[in-house]
């Protein structure tokens, strides 16, 4: 039976490394909206941390191993994420929080959803 440590290892590192790739998503976001509107810089954010989160969720996160699996899996996953993530979005700006509140928002809400997309996706191929 695993010890506590060992239990919560796995979510501690998901909630720092997911916390780095959020940040960054986000900072790339707010710098895109300086050029572009939010639906534009957020896919822009979701490109970065697509590829970003990659690493950061196989090699630090997870601990697995690159496969060629992950190169369909991993990209599908973040395009449901994406979908998904869209749909918050749309539904935080018609609330009427302001840009960069909403892409913040949206980015905690999808925290949960991506852990468990991730985690069956990365850890299911070993």
């Amino acid at each position: 039976m695993p010890t506590l440590r060992q239990r919560f290892a796995e979510p501690l590192r998901f909630l720092i490394g997911g916390s780095v790739v959020t940040l960054s998503a986000h900072c790339v976001y707010l710098l895109a909206l300086c050029v572009t509107g939010p639906y534009q810089a957020w896919t822009v954010s979701f490109i970065f941390g697509t590829v970003f989160g990659y690493f950061v969720h196989r090699r630090y996160v997870f601990r697995v191993e690159a496969l060629r699996h992950h190169l369909l899996t991993f990209p599908a996953i973040y395009l449901l994420r994406f979908a998904i993530s869209q749909g918050v979005l749309a539904l935080m700006l018609w609330l009427g929080l302001s840009e960069g509140w909403a892409g913040f928002i949206t980015n905690l809400t999808m925290a949960p959803v991506g852990y468990l997309l991730l985690r069956a996706t990365l850890r299911g191929t070993r």
